[in-house]
């Protein structure tokens, strides 16, 4: 039951994550394979346990207790690449423990805590591709809570124009968290932004919209 259990939290977090930062769809192949290998995972924590081995969990607690903390305020400053070559690089094995495959390369740091939750900066890197970016809410038992995208360049077709989309945040002290969403047509150095949106973490530890005055 507890495998069971473990699968259906961990498929939940990884189809929250492409939906949230509007990633390329996949067939249901995909999440087929991808039940799989979290399935083969969870049998190897098994099987380790019943031989008497340790598996990461404790690895887990310890990295995540020990990361790196920033401090608050903060914000992106229109260099992405500058901001996720400060983050601190993950073991692989922390992976599933955010919800990601294990090919995926992971950066991250410690913000303060909030409400009894800890929360964390992490960033997804795949080849040579503009990370995305995600703040992360975990419960007492480091497990992640909730989750939201705060940084992600993709392609976007708007107002019969073409062109790219990505966004910049800022954080206060009491984790208001602000997004600026913007677009740039192919072609043009201009960019214009087209979206503003506002959150803050609940004492549940969840990511909530704001409604922001004049909208």
């Amino acid at each position: 039951m507890k495998t069971k259990t473990a699968v259906y939290i961990c498929l939940s977090l990884a189809i929250a994550i492409v939906a949230s930062c509007g990633r390329k769809k996949h067939d249901a192949q995909y999440y087929e394979l991808m039940v799989d290998s979290i399935r083969k995972a969870e049998q190897v924590k098994e099987l380790q346990r019943q031989a008497g081995m340790n598996d990461n969990s404790g690895s887990n607690d310890l990295l995540l207790d020990t990361l790196q903390m920033r401090s608050l305020p903060m914000q992106s400053t229109g260099d992405i690449d500058r901001l996720t070559r400060t983050l601190v690089k993950m073991p692989s094995y922390a992976n599933l423990m955010f919800g990601f495959e294990h090919s995926d390369t992971l950066s991250a740091v410690a913000l303060p805590s909030h409400n009894h939750h800890k929360v964390f900066l992490v960033s997804l890197s795949n080849g040579d591709a503009k990370p995305s970016i995600f703040l992360f809410t975990m419960n007492k038992g480091n497990k992640p809570n909730d989750m939201l995208c705060v940084y992600e360049y993709r392609e976007m077709e708007r107002k019969n124009d073409s062109g790219h989309s990505f966004s910049e945040f800022f954080i206060t002290n009491s984790y208001e968290i602000t997004l600026l969403e913007y677009f740039t047509p192919n072609g043009s150095s201009g960019t214009e932004l087209f979206q503003t949106r506002k959150y803050y973490i609940s004492e549940e530890g969840k990511f909530l919209e704001m409604s922001i005055v004049g909208d």
